[in-house]
């Protein structure tokens, strides 16, 4: 293990990361953010994986177990195989005593070592999750790159990297507690002077109010995380492109927490300046909102060797369900939009990162019909056959009234499909 693998495995046995506490899970199960089986299935899998049969998943850099533990409780009844991997020991065991208070330590497979080291086990897995961990490598590509050899035929990947834009005022203050702690080796003293300068800084001043909004910054493992690591690199939206092209991958889609970051319609209010954007491809359309919103600190996404990995509101044999949103759960959205009068817009506020996002919904009578016929078990060609039929409409005007209010919902998954073939969604899913 070089230098940097070594500082940075010192780092999580002395600060686990994130903070948690294994009786937390008594009272809360907190989700992965890209690990929502209704959503690996719709983005990786066209919506026609069964979970039940035979699902392989590496968690790989599963620092004190968000992602094992949420995989774990949804695939609990499965025979889906889990392995978590991270560099520390520490982080292992927080890991491991938060399944087990759950009951869940049986479904985890837990090793300790090197994500540069999985090639060498000779195993492949249907879903990879690396979420904070390659821009903490010294060689992200190379990081990458041995999560593609494990990679089955057909699978997929939930990713997260670092935004630098949003991170911007991060990185000065970086440099300058590197002069500060210059010489110094100590965690604690190292921490300690670190809340003396963050405490120091003038009012209004950025790396401040970037403290102020980090969520875990009050701990030592959150500070030492933002502010000391000794390996963090970050990407704009064309590097994130680049970086994911030179393995072979392709973005499929970023998380619903922080899509609207990514969309031009929510960026630009000018429409000259919108339909030259929108005229752009689409990762140039990203980049270009990623500067006009200026705040993207965490790019999470899902990303797969294969291209149409998507499941196609098209089919009329796949079956529409209300996902929800974050923050509101899909029995509250489907009511207030039910509640949708037909071409009367209805503003529905979006909570991302720094943003404070609003995005209108307007639907016509059809898509208000197709909205009301969503029950999780029709498939879209009974919709769209009960929606042709109760208006009058041919059948092409009302497949395409079904497939405009399913796009226009898609943009914090609303909505979201599996395959008549697929069961319904496994108990605990969301």
């Amino acid at each position: 293990m070089n230098e940097k693998l070594a500082s940075v495995k010192r780092q999580y046995e002395k600060f686990p990361y994130p903070p948690r506490d294994p009786a937390d899970e008594d009272r809360r199960l907190l989700a992965g953010m890209v690990d929502a089986l209704p959503q690996i299935n719709h983005y990786g899998f066209r919506g026609r994986r069964d979970f039940r049969k035979g699902f392989r998943v590496l968690v790989a850099g599963g620092g004190t177990g968000d992602s094992s533990t949420y995989l774990a409780h949804q695939l609990r009844d499965t025979d889906a195989r889990i392995v978590y991997l991270d560099v520390s020991e520490a982080a292992r065991d927080i890991a491991r005593a938060r399944a087990a208070r759950r009951g869940l330590e049986a479904r985890v497979d837990f090793r300790v070592g090197s994500l540069l080291d999985v090639p060498a086990w000779g195993e492949s897995f249907d879903f990879v999750n690396c979420t904070g961990v390659l821009h903490h490598l010294p060689d992200p590509a190379a990081g990458l790159r041995a999560l593609c050899a494990v990679l089955a035929p057909g699978g997929f990947l939930g990713l997260m990297v670092y935004g630098a834009r949003g991170r911007a005022a991060i990185y000065p203050m970086q440099a300058l507690l590197r002069l500060v702690n210059a010489g110094v080796s100590d965690e604690e003293t190292r921490v300690r002077r670190t809340r003396a300068v963050l405490d120091g800084l003038r009012e209004g001043h950025s790396t401040r109010l970037v403290a102020a909004r980090a969520i875990d910054v009050d701990s030592d493992a959150g500070l030492y995380d933002l502010f000391l690591h000794s390996v963090d690199r970050a990407y704009t939206v064309p590097e994130l492109y680049g970086f994911l092209g030179d393995a072979g991958l392709r973005l499929v889609a970023f998380v619903p927490d922080t899509r609207p970051l990514y969309d031009a319609r929510l960026a630009f209010c000018d429409p000259e300046i919108l339909e030259a954007v929108l005229a752009l491809p689409r990762p140039e359309q990203e980049a270009a909102a990623e500067l006009a919103f200026d705040c993207a600190g965490r790019h999470s996404f899902w990303a797969s060797r294969d291209a149409d990995t998507q499941a196609d509101p098209r089919d009329p044999e796949n079956v529409p369900f209300f996902a929800g949103t974050a923050g509101q759960d899909p029995a509250a959205l489907a009511c207030a939009l039910r509640a949708l009068e037909p071409d009367r817009p209805r503003s529905f506020a979006l909570g991302v990162q720094e943003a404070r996002l609003v995005a209108e919904v307007r639907l016509d009578a059809a898509g208000c019909r197709f909205l009301a016929l969503v029950d999780g078990s029709r498939t879209m060609g009974e919709i769209v056959g009960r929606v042709s039929s109760e208006l009058g409409l041919e059948p092409a005007p009302a497949w395409a009234a079904a497939i405009r209010t399913f796009e226009t919902l898609s943009l914090v998954d609303v909505l979201l499909l599996r395959h008549a073939s697929v069961p319904a969604l496994l108990p605990g899913t969301p």
